[in-house]
């Protein structure tokens, strides 16, 4: 990446909309490839009044990569209490919900300068860790987080006890474009 084409990281506002939408929509597309019984075709509920509502959400922030004079990525997260219980310590935790990179902007550190600025916002909110959730089939993801020290320290088990698709029909006959 030259000099030109520096990476600025900012809190997202109502105007970053329709740039964000279509990196999520990436997202949920790339990751329904990897697992279609997994994963939607596109974000549900994606209107920019749900958009404004997550931008004032206390617990929740949106940070925007800036490149080449454009939206290059984004970082959604929660901050908040991971569990506790009778032997184990709760925590303070900032999840990543969702991190994408537009694909003209991937290998290009766009994604490490959001998890850096994710980690800032961390360490100036006294929050103890970063957490994220990376399906097994994404490869690539695991990759890069490991190589950002990120490691894995559990897994996610799951089980369906209930038909999926029927709630996804439901909602596709919403026009969500």
């Amino acid at each position: 990446m030259s000099a030109a084409q520096t990476i600025t990281i900012r809190c997202a506002t109502i105007a970053d909309f329709a740039a964000i939408t279509r990196l999520r929509n990436q997202l949920a597309a790339e990751s329904r490839t990897r697992r279609p019984d997994a994963f939607r075709p596109r974000i549900l509920y994606g209107t920019e009044a749900m958009f404004q509502a997550l931008l004032v959400e206390p617990e929740v922030t949106v940070h925007v990569a800036e490149c080449a004079g454009g939206v290059a990525g984004c970082a959604i997260t929660w901050s908040g209490i991971n569990g506790g219980n009778e032997w184990v310590f709760p925590q303070f935790v900032m999840f990543i919900r969702e991190l994408v990179v537009g694909r003209a902007f991937q290998r290009r550190g766009v994604g490490r300068a959001l998890v850096a600025a994710v980690e800032a916002a961390a360490r100036l909110s006294g929050t103890e860790e970063i957490a994220l959730f990376v399906d097994q089939s994404n490869t690539e993801a695991h990759a890069f987080y490991e190589a950002l020290g990120l490691t894995a320290q559990s897994q996610y088990r799951h089980k369906l006890v209930r038909d999926v698709r029927r709630f996804d029909q439901q909602y596709n006959e919403i026009d969500l474009a």
